[in-house]
């Protein structure tokens, strides 16, 4: 073979190799840009779902907010202290929810509802205690108990056990006389929340 047909070789060779990678370089582009396309669509179909859910749980929630009666859409909130110094409690209500004036009973007054709520167990009863809707017993500990954020979904839901916030251990429960009410419970001793009823 000559130099001259060495170099014919050579340069076929090279020709081959080159347009090979040339091709596979070629493939591999299109492939990548399938994906990210691919990739593309996927997020935009995602996005639109989510938007589409939204304004469903926005409209379910217009509904229900139109839907209630008024009386269901300000809760009366109530709330027992025992007090430090000489044992007396200490009883608050607010009539036009949370956010509204607040009025401290006297100790005649107290002494009723403590009578009403408890019958003659009081002394079984936790430090703390008070009654309303979810939302306004979350802003109620969290102005009194300094209530964290994590533990707010804690008091929108149906579990009942023992969770901390502020030196304090807290149960609550359903309400069984008012709908749409929960009682909170909280004391220094856990076990007595154990015993709570």
């Amino acid at each position: 073979m000559s130099f001259f047909g060495a170099t014919k070789i050579a340069f076929l060779a090279i020709s081959i190799i080159g347009s090979t990678a040339g091709v596979g370089g070629s493939l591999s582009y299109k492939l990548k840009n399938k994906l990210s396309e691919q990739a593309r669509i996927k997020r935009s179909q995602d996005k639109k779902q989510r938007i589409e859910a939204e304004k469903q749980a926005q409209s379910l929630r217009q509904k229900r907010k139109e839907e209630a009666p008024i009386e269901h859409k300000v809760f009366k909130a109530e709330a027992i202290s025992k007090g430090i110094k000489n044992g007396n409690h200490l009883c608050w209500e607010w009539e036009k929810g949370i956010h509204g004036d607040k009025t401290s009973l006297n100790e005649e007054k107290c002494k009723e509802k403590i009578q009403k709520i408890w019958g003659e167990n009081s002394e079984k009863q936790p430090e703390k205690w008070f009654r309303s809707n979810p939302d306004s017993a979350i802003t109620f500990l969290n102005n009194s108990l300094s209530l964290s954020p994590n533990k707010f979904s804690i008091l929108k839901s149906k579990d009942n056990n023992l969770w901390e916030t502020g030196g304090f251990w807290c149960r609550h429960k359903e309400d069984k006389e008012n709908e749409g009410m929960i009682i909170v419970g909280c004391d220094k001793e856990s076990w007595k929340l154990s015993q709570w009823e």
